[in-house]
């Protein structure tokens, strides 16, 4: 595998991969998503947008990108939820390799190309590949990256402890594993406890599968109020219901499992600080100290960070334009290395000789009209790629 004269890397024909696009709502954000999408340097692919009854013109986004990239299909269903939506994506593809994306996410152009060469690189025991993600705002510029975990092989120990991989955006998945694991869990919804469904399926992969390391920041994870992870206390109650669920089926992780609601906690009363819910952080404060008083101090340490973090970024907007701009300049001289700096937009691909309004878009772009159609000589290729020995799963 190379690269061509601008970075983007170059492959023959490999093993087709099926994008699971679940969108509700996403009129705001979907074209941003698929223009990254359609940019990938990995070609063979099929993407799969459901829209999940949305009352938006999310359908119609979709159908103007449908229009011009023929690798694209557009799915409608009534209202089910992020899980199903994936499902209803899954039975569309034909693929043996599997790469899910929110609908507003943002993938590194050579995302998918990277996470392959590993992936067929691993040995065929390995079922997932992730990588690292760069967190972005509403208006696609990098403001942070999340933890960068370095888990390779057996992980479920330490994904026990809490979903290292932070989000639905950044895994390739063989879809053998996804199938033996029981696929996206939509009874989360109707419990109440919608969010957390992508934890329980890397957990339960995990429990038969190796995973596989990109370590690099190849997906855009869009940090905004409205993102589903945002209602801290339904994350909550999600987080409680994967981990009920599965203490119940692996007695064996029982412990691991119950050591991760503090750290779940912590996480999610940092959040709703940052995001200005001091009433649900209040509720789950009172909820931490209910259920590890012990760690108490602990707990209330992170409250009291978290208010001071907030009341800085409220200072740092004080002060004039161009004193923040030496100042970020010298922060990212200092810390950030070969990352992006804060402020600049994620890099992505571009689809040039797009007609789809791209004023929502991060930088986002195709090397001519005729790849971003995307079809030629790709769409009669093996989906399976030679995959068969690994779909039946590891020796």
């Amino acid at each position: 595998m190379g690269t061509d004269g601008h970075g983007a890397m170059t492959q023959p024909c490999g093993p087709s991969v099926a994008v699971l696009v679940p969108a509700y709502n996403a009129a705001g954000t979907l074209t941003p998503t698929l223009l990254s999408i359609r940019a990938q340097s990995y070609r063979n692919l099929e993407i799969i947008v459901v829209d999940d009854g949305s009352t938006d013109d999310t359908r119609a986004i979709a159908l103007r990108h449908a229009s011009e990239d023929s690798r694209i299909k557009v799915v409608t269903q009534a209202n089910a939820g992020v899980a199903a939506a994936r499902m209803s994506a899954l039975r569309e593809a034909k693929s043996a390799l599997v790469s899910p994306v929110d609908a507003d996410d943002l993938w590194h152009e050579n995302k998918i190309a990277k996470q392959v060469e590993c992936l067929l690189a691993s040995d065929p025991s390995v079922g997932l590949v992730y990588c690292w993600s760069a967190m972005i705002d509403a208006q696609g510029r990098w403001v942070g990256h999340n933890f960068r975990a370095v888990a390779e092989g057996d992980v479920l120990e330490e994904l026990c402890h809490g979903n290292f991989l932070s989000n639905a955006s950044c895994t390739l998945m063989r879809r053998a594993a996804i199938e033996q694991a029981g696929g996206y869990d939509s009874s989360l919804r109707s419990m109440g406890a919608q969010g957390c469904e992508d934890w329980l399926l890397y957990l339960r992969i995990a429990k038969r599968w190796k995973f596989g390391l990109v370590p690099e920041l190849l997906t855009g994870y869009r940090v905004v109020p409205s993102n589903m992870s945002a209602d801290t206390l339904t994350m909550w109650l999600s987080h409680k219901a994967v981990t009920a669920k599965l203490m119940a089926d692996w007695p064996e992780n029982a412990a691991e499992l119950e050591r991760s609601h503090g750290l779940a906690l912590r996480w999610l009363i940092q959040r709703s600080i940052v995001d200005g819910r001091p009433l649900s952080a209040l509720r789950l404060l009172a909820e931490a100290v209910r259920t590890s008083p012990f760690d108490a101090p602990r707990f209330l340490g992170v409250a009291a960070a978290s208010v001071s973090d907030t009341l800085l970024r409220m200072l740092w907007l004080t002060l004039p334009v161009d004193q923040r701009a030496r100042i970020k300049g010298l922060l990212g001289r200092a810390t950030h290395g070969d990352s992006p700096r804060p402020g600049q937009p994620y890099a992505v691909g571009r689809v040039e000789g797009s007609d789809v309004d791209t004023h929502a878009s991060a930088e986002v772009v195709l090397p001519d009209r005729a790849a971003a159609a995307g079809a030629s000589g790709l769409t009669n290729a093996d989906p399976t790629g030679g995959l068969d020995r690994a779909a039946r799963g590891p020796p």
